[in-house]
């Protein structure tokens, strides 16, 4: 595996839909494809099983790193998220393997096609994963109720 990797959303999807133990995604946002292999994840492998953090910020939701819609299908399919806000990096561990990884802001970059090599994700060793792994935090801290509004004005 080469060290400088792209990792597109649908990358990401298919890493996780390839996932047999454990998935965590750490994230500034989420995309509709990532919530969507998220909750198949979580249904497939139980939800203590997946490990979710992302800043759902105003702040991230305007730069366009992530879905509005795609946070809160992920809530209404009953997956925890965790919060950290102004988080601006990555990390996806699926089973054994993970990658850090920097999702392009939307409203500046779009992201690399199918047919474009950009890097931007390196892919981590063994050791770092299992560091990484038990450094996560768990899915403690569930979104706002379904019935209210996420945080999307100020940040």
């Amino acid at each position: 595996m080469s060290l400088f990797q792209t990792l597109r959303q649908t990358d990401i999807a298919t890493r996780m839909d390839r996932a047999t133990t454990f998935v965590a995604y750490v994230a500034p946002g989420v995309s509709n494809t990532a919530a969507s292999a998220l909750i198949e994840a979580c249904r497939r492998l139980g939800n203590d099983r997946v490990t979710v953090v992302l800043d759902v910020s105003a702040s991230s939701a305007r730069a366009g790193y992530g879905m509005h819609q795609a946070v809160s299908q992920m809530h209404a399919a009953g997956i925890l998220v965790r919060t950290e806000p102004r988080l601006r990096l990555g990390l996806l561990i699926c089973d054994a393997e993970g990658w850090a990884f920097a999702l392009p802001p939307r409203m500046v970059e779009d992201e690399a096609t199918e047919d474009q090599i950009a890097p931007n994700a390196i892919a981590l060793t063994p050791t770092q994963v299992i560091a990484l792994r038990a450094e996560l935090p768990m899915a403690d801290t569930m979104l706002p109720d379904s019935d209210a509004p996420l945080d999307v004005a100020g940040a």
